[in-house]
């Protein structure tokens, strides 16, 4: 592929920031990016919002709620952000954006873009499958959250990035998209955990 790379940080507020600044700066670069995490509605601590913008490449918030997006789009702004992302997931957002997951990402997307940011819609597995392509066209970046399939090979996780790819682009052209592998689920048959993150990173 001649697309250009780039690595996502996930900065967390209940981790400790120095860790998590040795651990992310020697590997990143102007093109990577930063995306400090708003969980359980904790506010945007002013030490962990400079930290997360003083690692290289732009720097975002996620939030998992559409009313936390419009209520804190200008505020994201104000701090120096340049995007803003929607984490939706049954459990932990709202019922009502659960239950109208298009419009909620296009109100957090219209409030985002209002502000001159850029946004970039996460749902789960399920409605990417369900709603992938209604919702790529009013976003900038979309995160395809493939984790789960890691365990069952890198082919099937390999597959299914490509083809959801493919119904993303025709739906936008222009949308960036991101895959992620994570560390909490198990490794492919045959492979360690570690081969089976470097593998699907690869494929």
């Amino acid at each position: 592929t001649t697309s250009r790379k780039f690595f996502l940080a996930t900065f967390l507020q209940y981790v400790d920031k120095d860790s998590q600044l040795e651990i992310y700066r020697e590997n990143m670069d102007s093109g990577d990016m930063t995306r400090l995490r708003v969980v359980d509605n904790d506010l945007l601590k002013p030490e962990y919002v400079q930290a997360a913008k003083s690692l290289p490449g732009p720097a975002g918030v996620t939030f998992k709620s559409s009313n936390e997006v419009v209520e804190n789009a200008k505020r994201v702004k104000d701090l120096g952000f340049s995007f803003i992302e929607l984490n939706l997931e049954p459990g932990t957002s709202p019922y009502w954006d659960n239950n109208n997951v298009v419009a909620a990402f296009k109100k957090a997307a219209q409030a985002t873009h209002q502000q001159g940011l850029k946004f970039r819609a996460i749902p789960t597995i399920d409605y990417t499958r369900q709603y992938g392509p209604q919702i790529a066209p009013f976003v900038d970046y979309y995160h395809i959250q493939a984790q789960r399939l890691q365990d069952d090979g890198v082919k099937v996780f390999s597959d299914y990035v490509h083809s959801t790819i493919r119904k993303l682009k025709n739906a936008n052209p222009n949308v960036i998209v991101n895959v992620q592998v994570s560390t909490q689920w198990s490794n492919a048959p045959g492979l360690t955990l570690l081969q089976t993150l470097k593998a699907c990173i690869a494929s």
